[in-house]
C-alpha cells in the first residue's frame, strides 16, 4: 500500500502543479487508525482506498453531501493481489490483469471530472 500511495502522491503533485485554479486542488489524506488507508479530496468529491484484507483493496469514490449528512458512492472499484512467477506483485479487476499507472490516472481523472 505504500508503492500505491506513494504513486498518488506523485499523480497528485503533478495535477496540483500544472492545474489552473488555485481552489481546485487534490488533497490527499491519512485516514486515522488505518496505517494502509488514505484518500484524496477535491471540492465534496472524495475517493478512498482501503486495506479490506490481505491482498484485496477496494476504492470508492463518493460525493459527501454535507446538507443532507450523507455520502453517495459513485465508483467503487475491487482489486485482488497475486503474485507472479517471479513474486512480483500483480492487481487483479475482473479476473484481467491491471496496470497500475493507467488505473491511477484513471481514478484521478475521474475525481476530478465528478468534482466538476
Amino acid at each position: 500500500m505504500g508503492d500505491l500511495k506513494a504513486a498518488f502522491a506523485s499523480i497528485v503533485q503533478e495535477f496540483n502543479t500544472n492545474k489552473i485554479d488555485d481552489n481546485s486542488s487534490i488533497k490527499l489524506y491519512n485516514i486515522e487508525g488505518a496505517k494502509s488507508s488514505f484518500m484524496l479530496f477535491r471540492g465534496v468529491t472524495q475517493l478512498n482506498i482501503r486495506y479490506s484484507k490481505p491482498g484485496q483493496i477496494k476504492i470508492d469514490i463518493q460525493n459527501i453531501q454535507a446538507y443532507q449528512n450523507t455520502t453517495k458512492s459513485l465508483l467503487s472499484i475491487q482489486l485482488n493481489m497475486s503474485l507472479g512467477n517471479f513474486e512480483e506483485v500483480i492487481w487483479i479487476f475482473n479476473k484481467r490483469p491491471v496496470d497500475m499507472n493507467s488505473l491511477l490516472k484513471y481514478l484521478v481523472k475521474m475525481l476530478v471530472h465528478i468534482s466538476c
